[in-house]
Formats: C-alpha cells, structure tokens, sequence
C-alpha cells in the first residue's frame, strides 16, 4: 500500500519524479534502475502517511475525540 501511495504522490509531482529517476541512474549497481525507484515510492509512501497520521490525529485532539 505504501509503494502504491507513495508512486503516487512522486508521479504526481513533477521534480519528485525526476529526481527519483535521476537518483536510480546515479546508483551504478546491476538491477539500480529497476530497485531503486519502487524503494524511493515506499520511502515517500511511508512518509506521506505518517504527514497523514499525524494531522489526523491532531484534528481528533482538537474537536476532543477519542482515538479509539
């Protein structure tokens, strides 16, 4: 799920997707440019959804809702 979400916030920023792609051609191991990109979308995945975990959470604590 973090692979999915996070290709698609890098696709849908431009320059994200492009310096991606440009950090996979920089690495020069066999297999780079097939492994490095779906990495970077976790990474970016991962991030995005702590960025949304978080800010839900601070709107819960606000109108005074319990987490659970």
């Amino acid at each position: 799920m973090f692979l999915v979400g996070g290709g698609i916030v890098v696709h849908s920023i431009p320059h994200v997707h492009v310096v991606v792609e440009n950090l996979a051609q920089l690495i020069s191991f066999p297999g780079a440019h097939a492994i490095v990109p779906p990495l970077l979308n976790g990474v970016v995945g991962i991030l995005a959804g702590i960025v949304v975990l978080v800010v839900v959470s601070l709107i819960n604590k606000i109108r005074g809702k319990s987490a659970h």
